[in-house]
């Protein structure tokens, strides 16, 4: 006899049971939960019961990232861990998210440029390692139980100096804005009254009115009568106006962002067409139907957490290291700075001694009437 033969078939739906760990603080109240379908969307919210109990029912089989809504944990004095479920190894899963007290220092701002303009992609590296990206709409920022002892963190944006700021209790946790001044080596690009940022970390060529992303960020906000038109091996994206954001990063999901005007975004394998309006956002991925979503910022903060992206730090030079790096700009080395130097201190002595020498010796032979000997 033959070995019998299994064929698994998947379910076509699927549910997320779940419920939140240490429930003591929401005093009968009900926390929003979120659940994204990864990679690209869409979103599904509901609010937990008063026991902190709830349920994603018909769901997609897929994996989504679960968490409770951290501006309603906010108010409870409370944060919560994220939780990857799988439907697609058991579509009616069980899930846990554990509720902690905060106990430390609130503290938020506005990150922007010193000129007061939009940086949508930016970071705060916390002492323990741990990255915190801000709201690329706003370039708003607020973290929640930071250790009472002031602390060093480390604010990043690709295409800028790096910052530091000190948080603790004896300061003032609000910041109303962190001011960063932009690298030298960044590009820009005209749009009509605007502009497009390509900072010196993005690979990218850029052509007039088209600019192929092949790694980084892109940005920008303006309008013209001739197109911007952008570029990644998944989509091509075109705009006449608006204020856009796009990141394409090795090993994560391409997400394009639209906070105003509209755009065309077309898939470079299947030939998909959509518009996108403002407040949509589009995952860009080969052979994936294009899928525009709105822009939500707490399931936008929890996916770039998920990822964990960052820069390293680039520090301001000091003056002396500007003066050292405007030489090497003019093609002079540092041995034709010193020998230049060395000539500068040398020629004058070869002029100077010799006259005070000799203006030495004129004044010992001198009477004291006033004429020589």
């Amino acid at each position: 006899n033959e070995p019998p033969i299994s064929i698994g078939v998947d379910a076509e739906r699927g549910q997320i049971n779940g419920i939140l760990g240490n429930t003591g603080n929401l005093a009968d109240g009900s926390i929003p939960i979120w659940a994204f379908r990864l990679p690209a969307g869409p979103s599904f919210r509901m609010d937990s019961t008063k026991e902190g109990l709830f349920l994603f029912k018909d769901l997609p089989v897929s994996e989504y990232l679960v968490f409770a809504d951290p501006p309603a944990l906010d108010s409870y004095s409370l944060a919560g861990n994220q939780q990857v479920v799988d439907l697609t190894k058991e579509p009616s899963s069980n899930v846990e998210i554990t509720l902690s007290p905060l106990n430390g220092v609130s503290a938020s701002g506005i990150i922007e440029d010193i000129e007061g303009k939009w940086i949508p992609f930016a970071w705060f590296t916390a002492p323990d390692g741990s990255i915190h990206p801000t709201d690329l709409k706003s370039g708003e920022w607020r973290f929640n139980d930071v250790p009472l002892n002031g602390q060093n963190w480390v604010v990043s944006a690709p295409g800028y100096y790096s910052q530091e700021l000190i948080i603790s209790n004896d300061q003032p946790a609000s910041k109303p804005s962190i001011s960063l001044q932009r690298l030298p080596d960044t590009d820009i690009i005209k749009w009509g009254d605007g502009e497009v940022i390509i900072p010196d970390e993005t690979i990218a060529n850029i052509t007039e009115n088209h600019i192929g992303l092949e790694n980084g960020w892109v940005w920008g906000e303006g309008s013209n009568r001739s197109p911007v038109v952008l570029s990644t091996t998944e989509a091509e994206i075109t705009l006449l106006s608006g204020q856009f954001a796009l990141e394409r990063l090795s090993g994560n999901v391409s997400w394009f962002y639209l906070f105003m005007g509209q755009a065309e975004v077309r898939s470079q394998s299947t030939g998909q067409i959509i518009t996108l309006k403002a407040g949509d956002m589009v995952a860009l991925l080969k052979q994936y139907q294009l899928t525009a979503i709105p822009y939500v910022p707490e399931i936008v903060s929890a996916l770039r957490l998920t990822e964990g992206v960052t820069i390293s730090p680039v520090w301001k030079p000091s003056q002396a290291d500007q003066f050292w790096d405007r030489a090497a700009g003019l093609g002079i080395n540092a041995a034709q700075i010193v020998t230049f130097i060395t000539y500068f201190i040398a020629v004058p002595s070869v002029i100077i001694v010799p006259w005070l020498l000799i203006r030495r010796r004129l004044k010992r032979h001198k009477f004291p009437g006033g004429k020589n000997e």
